[in-house]
């Protein structure tokens, strides 16, 4: 296999990435890398005219540690380079980005060792043009080992930035023992030269190993830290999907602290049924536009009233809405809130008809407190929350019955005894009903349609 065909089958092995969190935390981490490669690049480029302005308005003899004429073309050379390999992994990255793929797992370790390795070998061929091979270990060239650490932080990877680390350590122990053999061989290192002491390079190594240790330690912290705001996200996300637009900004916010789906289980909650009256009458004849801005002029402070009172909006159906209240919180002051909900109601329709902010509307509103099974239904293509049991029938029966009566709202005995917190003395008629499914009678009590704050009827 050739170099070319061996390249190819190592590019290939990128991956598309889906949509679970691994893969999404591994294409942020790219554009991570893609601020990193900037960053280097932008150092390298800036080194690089730093160092030839340096060559053309001081002169290399401001630079005697370069030794030879023929070194002074190798710092110019060595970061020429790097900045232009900076910009081939950024080329590359911004690829990945752009078709959502993943680089192989090779790529990291590759990229990192190539970084190393390029002032390496320059820090090894200056040293061949000095009289004392290892003054370069003394210059400014061989920090780059501490940037190229610090710089691996921003890959939040521990194994990236410990293997750094050690790469640099072994780099650094190699460029000494080989300029130590080189010098030697020339008769020009004095061991008791105290810039040329083993022990002082070995610390230096061990320096350089505890900054990889210490880099690895920061990215893997972070890299949690990163982890963790982006699960909370994801779950904010999952929940405001769910429950968004149904409830209120304040239950959502409670719904994210416990953290996870609404289990299913069986809880106390309050249903309001709401329903507009004569709204069939009203559409016949009507431009589509006209009536779906009428109904979103209804349902705007209707919902919003639901929401002032921890209510959530189930379902809209039609002309009218299914609200809850006590879930998916618990909440042991549903029945007051819901009735108050329902008040509230009447109270701003009566405002906006008095204002003719809104044409003569009437409603009819039911209320009943009880037992529901709550939580999520369907399968992982699609899935809803639900509450089912008897007090939705209920609710839902109350509604249509207030035709009956001629009232506006009805609420049923169960749901008013707990709306402790409420003034219920506008609920005057009361009676016994027969609700279909159930072979015992609800008492109701209900708001009379000539109450001054609403209108309802036929």
């Amino acid at each position: 296999m050739s170099i070319f065909e061996l390249s190819m089958t190592m590019l290939n092995t990128v991956r598309k990435a889906d949509s679970s969190f691994a893969d999404q935390l591994s294409l942020e981490l790219l554009k991570i890398e893609l601020l990193r490669t900037k960053l280097l690049s932008v150092v390298f480029t800036v080194g690089f005219f730093v160092t030839l302005l340096t060559y053309v308005f001081v002169g290399a003899d401001a630079l005697p540690l370069l030794g030879a004429p023929t070194n002074q073309f190798i710092p110019l050379g060595a970061t020429a380079i790097l900045a232009l390999m900076e910009l081939g992994f950024q080329y590359r990255i911004k690829y990945w980005l752009q078709h959502q793929l993943l680089p192989p797992t090779w790529w990291w370790y590759s990229s990192a060792a190539n970084e190393i390795i390029i002032p390496t070998v320059a820090m090894l061929l200056i040293g061949f043009g000095l009289n004392n091979p290892l003054d370069v270990l003394h210059t400014p060239v061989s920090s780059i080992y501490f940037a190229f650490i610090v710089m691996s932080i921003l890959r939040l990877q521990s194994s990236h930035a410990l293997f750094v680390g050690m790469l640099s350590t072994a780099a650094y122990v190699l460029v000494y023992v080989v300029l130590s053999m080189h010098g030697a061989d020339h008769a020009v290192i004095a061991s008791a030269h105290m810039m040329n002491n083993p022990v002082l390079h070995t610390q230096s190594a061990v320096i350089i190993l505890i900054a990889g240790i210490l880099a690895a330690f920061v990215a893997r912290q972070l890299r949690s830290h990163f982890k963790s705001t982006m699960l909370a996200q994801e779950e904010r996300n999952e929940v405001l999907k769910i429950f968004g637009r149904q409830t209120s900004p304040a239950v959502v916010d409670q719904l994210i602290e416990k953290k996870g789906e609404p289990e299913s289980r069986r809880q106390d909650v309050s249903i309001m049924f709401v329903d507009v009256r004569g709204f069939t009458a009203f559409a016949e004849g009507r431009e589509p536009e006209t009536v779906v801005n009428y109904l979103n002029s209804l349902f705007s402070f209707m919902i919003h009233a639901v929401h002032q009172h921890d209510g959530m909006v189930h379902q809209l159906l039609g002309d009218g809405f299914m609200a809850v209240f006590g879930a998916p919180l618990q909440d042991k002051s549903h029945a007051s809130k819901a009735v108050a909900a329902g008040v509230n109601i009447l109270e701003e329709l009566q405002r906006r008809i008095d204002n003719s902010e809104l044409q003569e509307t009437r409603i009819g509103i039911g209320v009943h407190s009880g037992q529901a099974l709550v939580g999520m239904v369907g399968s992982n293509l699609h899935r809803e929350y639900k509450i089912t049991g008897d007090v939705v029938n209920v609710a839902s029966r109350l509604e249509e019955l207030n035709k009956q009566f001629n009232t506006c709202m009805l609420a049923s005995e169960s749901a008013l005894v707990q709306a402790h917190a409420v003034d219920t003395t506008a609920f005057t008629l009361q009676e016994k009903v027969s609700i279909r499914g159930r072979t015992s009678a609800e008492v109701v009590r209900g708001i009379p349609a000539t109450t001054k704050f609403a209108y309802s009827g036929t």
